[in-house]
């Protein structure tokens, strides 16, 4: 009898240490399996993150095309201010409330309205070092433009100075324009440092089509803010859709 309860209860003793090996081992699997979906959450936001910045990003260009492309736009441009400065090309007949960009003259930039004529008057004479002065990037259009500059062959980089200039060349290629109306000017969001004029504009083929410019005061002066968005819209220009201006 002592022999069968000395069985009993060494049993009962064994059962309950494999038991309570089985938990432990149970709470480990437990805290490993919670680690591991940590882990697989953390990668999933990182990938997340990952495939948001590869979609902001500038797709690299084909360096073929964009070196033809930049080449093509180069030539244009001066072949533009070459036409402006020997007046053999007029601009075509206006309409109405229209005024002639080759009226203009270079305004400064101490008032929103007197940026947006200086800028004008810059993309009509092709003057794109005085374009650039006139065009500010925000941090993420900085960004899009150092992005879409660094993506570019050597030789185009070399004809377009740095993305500064780059922008400017495309915003002059992007608007050919030859007659323009001010339609509307007011300030955005209660902040007197940023403006937003509405401006008609025509181009030589006589369409005309409606732009929003956003203005940013800085120093006393004013220039026209430029961010990913737009960047993104001007590389068109080198990525193969050199013929579809940007108005």
């Amino acid at each position: 009898m002592r022999i069968s309860r000395l069985r009993v209860t060494l049993l009962a003793i064994l059962a309950g240490a494999i038991f309570a090996a089985l938990l432990l081992q149970i709470e480990r699997e437990d805290a490993r399996l919670r680690d591991l979906q940590r882990t697989a959450q953390t990668l999933t936001v990182q990938n997340q993150r990952l495939g948001a910045v590869l979609q902001e990003a500038p797709t690299r260009p084909v360096v073929e095309q964009v070196e033809t492309n930049a080449a093509d736009l180069a030539r244009e441009m001066e072949a533009r201010k070459g036409s402006v400065e020997s007046a053999a090309v007029l601009p075509g007949e206006l309409r109405p409330g229209m005024e002639s960009l080759k009226a203009l003259i270079y305004a400064g930039n101490s008032t929103p309205l007197a940026a947006i004529d200086s800028s004008l008057w810059a993309v009509y004479h092709s003057d794109i070092d005085q374009l650039a002065k006139l065009i500010a990037l925000t941090p993420a259009g900085k960004d899009a433009a150092a992005a879409l500059f660094a993506s570019l062959p050597a030789e185009s980089q070399a004809r377009m100075q740095d993305p500064e200039h780059m922008t400017a060349l495309l915003v002059a290629y992007g608007c050919n324009a030859v007659g323009y109306q001010v339609q509307a000017s007011h300030q955005s969001g209660g902040d007197p440092a940023s403006w937003t004029v509405r401006v008609l504009v025509q181009s030589e083929d006589g369409r005309s089509s409606g732009l929003n410019i956003p203005l940013r005061q800085t120093g006393g002066s004013w220039q026209l803010e430029c961010d990913q968005g737009e960047v993104k819209q001007l590389a068109a220009l080198l990525n193969g859709e050199l013929g579809n201006k940007v108005h």
